[in-house]
């Protein structure tokens, strides 16, 4: 669109510790069974990533490992809200308000390997207000689709959106978009 500022990404690189991943990894496995407490080992992710994070003494100590952290943070709840949507928007990510808006500004392009490490196909986000990353992309919805390149590599595909307003089924609109690939011979 005219008068739109869209940042183009062709490689990006994301350092995650494997405890991490691997701890990650666990819990979303076990979170997506059946047993009683299946959101445990999410959860105590949760809130080890969130005391590590409130160890930062000032925004300017802020550092890559802390960005990815607090995106990943951001999926697990995210993951966690996917049953109870109300208290999802209750939850403060960090308690120390200045930090939490450093953190959110500093976190741009975690949505992505937020997609990259969703166990699903789809994993749709969105700027918050309180992220304070700039007007224009306050009403932006992006929606990441894992999918195959055209030389069989795992890739990951961004749609951006600007829904101005209007109510738009991100989720059908990538079922659709991938069914249009398929309809056209090119696999996702």
């Amino acid at each position: 669109m005219e008068n739109k500022n869209m940042n183009a990404l062709q490689q990006q690189y994301y350092n995650m510790p494997s405890e991490l991943h691997k701890k990650f990894l666990d819990g979303s496995y076990q979170y997506r069974g059946t047993a009683e407490d299946n959101d445990k080992k999410l959860i105590d992710l949760y809130f080890e990533i969130g005391e590590g994070l409130e160890e930062i003494k000032e925004p300017k100590d802020i550092r890559s490992n802390h960005i990815i952290n607090f995106g990943l943070q951001i999926l697990i709840l995210d993951m966690l809200g996917e049953k109870d949507t109300e208290n999802k928007q209750k939850v403060a990510l960090v308690e120390n308000d200045e930090l939490e808006t450093e953190l959110f500004k500093s976190s741009r392009r975690t949505g992505i390997l937020r997609g990259i490490l969703y166990d699903k196909m789809f994993y749709q986000f969105s700027y918050s207000k309180q992220s304070f990353t700039g007007l224009d992309k306050v009403e932006r919805i992006y929606l990441t689709i894992k999918m195959k390149s055209i030389i069989g590599k795992q890739g990951i595909m961004v749609i951006t959106l600007d829904d101005q307003g209007k109510y738009i089924d991100v989720t059908q609109l990538g079922v659709d978009f991938v069914q249009m690939l398929f309809d056209h011979d090119l696999d996702a």
